[in-house]
């Protein structure tokens, strides 16, 4: 996995968050430039005062709008990524005022990724977590470690192809019913394809059931 982390600054503002997590962990820690292409175990952080996108493997950074209106450069990111990754997209919504992310999770959720909200009862801010929880666009709420802990499982087993044998036609038919019942949740309404991508990410070998 490849980390990217977008945070909201002043223009005027230079982040300390590269260095301190440089302390916090082995991989590669770095502002990038435009144009820096992805490795898995690196670490990125969003330059202070920019928009950041990533398109065909790289990131590209972009100046931030001089009008005074609220600025979303979570949302701005994470967009991109579900264009650009698809269901292998995991985005995560960490502590914050405003609504930010909200918009960029329901982009990876519909593109059949996997979406992580800080539980609001950890969070300093709980502005950010709880609007993308009320918009439906979160899969898991979950306190940071527990967080840290799924993505590093998933990393062990991205690939949906890894799963077993998922049902169709008919069978999936039956469990959408069945879901339905148990739920009040019509997944059927859904597209077939989305449904059969999320159901393979979550029965990957080992995966685990989150409460």
């Amino acid at each position: 996995m490849a980390f990217v982390f977008i945070e909201h600054l002043d223009p005027k503002h230079e982040s300390a968050l590269a260095s301190l997590l440089s302390a916090a962990t082995q991989m590669r820690v770095a502002e990038p430039s435009d144009g820096t292409v992805i490795e898995p175990n690196h670490v990125y952080v969003i330059p202070p005062n920019k928009n950041m996108t990533i398109k065909a493997g790289a990131l590209h950074l972009a100046p931030r709008s001089d009008g005074f209106g609220l600025q979303h450069p979570i949302d701005i990111f994470a967009i991109s990524l579900a264009e650009e990754r698809g269901n292998a997209a995991i985005g995560v919504v960490l502590s914050g005022s405003g609504s930010d992310g909200t918009r960029g999770l329901e982009a990876i959720k519909a593109a059949g990724g996997i979406t992580f909200a800080q539980e609001p009862a950890t969070a300093k801010w709980t502005a950010m977590p709880m609007s993308a929880m009320a918009a439906g666009a979160v899969d898991f709420v979950l306190p940071p470690h527990r967080i840290a802990a799924e993505l590093a499982h998933i990393g062990h087993h991205p690939n949906p192809a890894q799963a077993r044998e998922i049902p169709e036609g008919n069978e999936l038919d039956k469990v959408c019913l069945i879901l339905r019942a148990s739920t009040g949740v019509d997944f059927g309404l859904y597209k077939k394809a989305t449904v059969h991508r999320r159901i393979a990410r979550r029965m990957a070998p080992e995966a685990k059931i989150l409460e």
